[in-house]
């Protein structure tokens, strides 16, 4: 979780060039742009399932900041 929050927060980043692994865990996310509507196309896989979504910018960023919140308020202090 520690590379996947920064990543949605600053999404998107031209380090990661539309792909995002965790080395960790068996997740990946790709996206495309889609300028026609403004949004983003994320494909999500994890053991062999794929996951789409399609969403803004910065809702993918207001994601990040509310899990990283979530995160912080259900890790025992």
């Amino acid at each position: 979780m520690e590379s996947f929050i920064p990543m949605l927060k600053e999404f998107p980043q031209p380090k990661w060039n539309g792909y995002f692994s965790h080395f960790e865990e068996n997740m990946e996310i790709k996206w495309l742009y889609e300028y026609k509507t403004d949004q983003y196309m994320l494909i999500f896989m994890d053991s062999g399932y794929l996951f789409t979504l399609k969403t803004s910018k910065e809702d993918i960023q207001i994601f990040g900041q509310q899990l990283e919140q979530e995160l912080k308020l259900a890790l025992p202090h």
